[in-house]
């Protein structure tokens, strides 16, 4: 991917982000928070959480030149319900490390791509407008799978 490609992204079309995201979101309603991590997160997520009147919480790798001693930063309350949004999903290994620092928050609602315009939820794939017809139907299920278990384990935990 060459920078002027990933320029051309949803992320660097402030109205356009807002937007779609508005208007996907509202499809995982009840929720209190959005998640994200990474540079796309904390440019994406903070922006999308002030339109929305949602709390944030963007995820950060703990090291010297991260210019933070925290892993999660924003604020969101321990209470919260979240959504995680994302440009893409692939491998769905990012998803499982969110989950992995989320699990002191009680519930995950599910996954907004603004890449494609596509919603992922425990149960349902397509909600969206967008496809995810380049991501393989094992990594949906893993991420499906993964959606189920965390909020299993969290309704269990109570």
């Amino acid at each position: 991917m060459t920078p002027a490609n990933y320029l051309c992204k949803p992320i660097y079309n402030q109205k356009e982000l807002l937007v779609s995201a508005k208007k996907y979101l509202k499809k995982l309603e009840p929720y209190d928070a959005i998640v994200g991590i990474g540079l796309s997160g904390a440019l994406a997520v903070p922006l999308i959480a002030f339109r929305l009147k949602k709390r944030f919480c963007i995820i950060r790798k703990k090291q010297h030149s991260s210019h933070s001693d925290e892993t999660l930063e924003g604020n969101m309350l321990s209470e919260d319900s979240w959504v995680f949004v994302d440009d893409s999903i692939s491998s769905g290994r990012t998803f499982t490390r969110v989950c992995h620092h989320m699990r002191e928050y009680p519930k995950c609602r599910g996954m907004y791509l603004y890449y494609s315009d596509e919603i992922l939820t425990s149960d349902k794939v397509g909600l969206g407008e967008g496809t995810l017809s380049w991501v393989s139907p094992e990594v949906i299920k893993r991420a499906q799978n993964r959606l189920r278990r965390f909020n299993n384990e969290k309704s269990t935990a109570r």
